[in-house]
């Protein structure tokens, strides 16, 4: 007896099913690890700017004049600053440092009262922001249109109005045309007379005479037949 040995494989249908949840692995493996990616970067940037804050800190108490630095790069000189400022984690470029009120440069009397520092965060387009007072996460969001709080005012548009009524138009009136029926015209309606009844022996030969009984022979009324209905007789 003879043994074959048959190894089965997989088909083209399994084949296309096991690639495609492969794929959908890797898409939901891969968009997990960018959201975790962000997210570390984003704490990375919120802590370098609570960082920077207690440097700009320090060279305000190391200032007579309790002034805060022009710029960021002023932190590096002074005595008790640090020569290293982190920067963005993903660009590499320093943070957003603004020195208030614009262009101070502590040379007196124009000092830097207050300060913005600020970090774009990649989770939802936000902005991490500290100033002296108060550390806020502000929203990248369109500002809606300002809505105009009282209502336009309406222009009078003045009418005109006729100082004299108009003058009304008479209107004509069309005599009706009488008909004028022409007697000519009119058909003639001629209307046979009523034959006069003669006795036997009566003449006959007269239009519009009959006889009352028997017929009119050779002009006279004779026995012979009934005259009741018959044509009038004329010569």
């Amino acid at each position: 007896m003879i043994h074959s040995t048959f190894s089965r494989g997989f088909t083209f249908i399994e084949t296309i099913i096991v690639v495609g949840i492969l794929g959908s692995l890797m898409t939901v493996g891969s968009m997990t690890y960018s959201n975790t990616v962000q997210n570390s970067r984003d704490a990375k940037r919120v802590a370098d700017i609570q960082s920077i804050r207690g440097q700009v800190e320090l060279y305000k108490s190391a200032q007579s004049v309790q002034a805060y630095p022009p710029n960021i790069a002023a932190i590096k000189t002074f005595s008790g600053g640090s020569a290293s400022i982190p920067v963005d984690p993903k660009t590499k470029n320093d943070y957003v440092y603004v020195a208030t009120p614009q262009g101070c440069t502590n040379i007196a009397p124009n000092y830097c009262t207050s300060y913005s520092l600020t970090a774009t965060l990649e989770k939802n387009v936000n902005s991490y922001v500290v100033t002296p007072k108060s550390v806020q996460t502000v929203t990248s969001t369109p500002i809606p249109p300002k809505v105009p709080t009282t209502a336009p005012t309406l222009t009078s548009i003045p009418t005109k109005f006729p100082t004299t009524p108009p003058k009304a138009t008479s209107i004509p009136t069309r005599t009706p045309t009488p008909i004028v029926v022409n007697p000519t015209a009119l058909p003639t309606v001629y209307r046979t007379p009523t034959p006069v009844c003669v006795p036997l022996g009566s003449s006959c030969s007269l239009s519009g005479t009959r006889c009352c009984s028997g017929s009119c022979s050779s002009g006279k009324c004779s026995v012979g037949g009934s005259g009741s209905g018959l044509p009038l007789q004329s010569q």
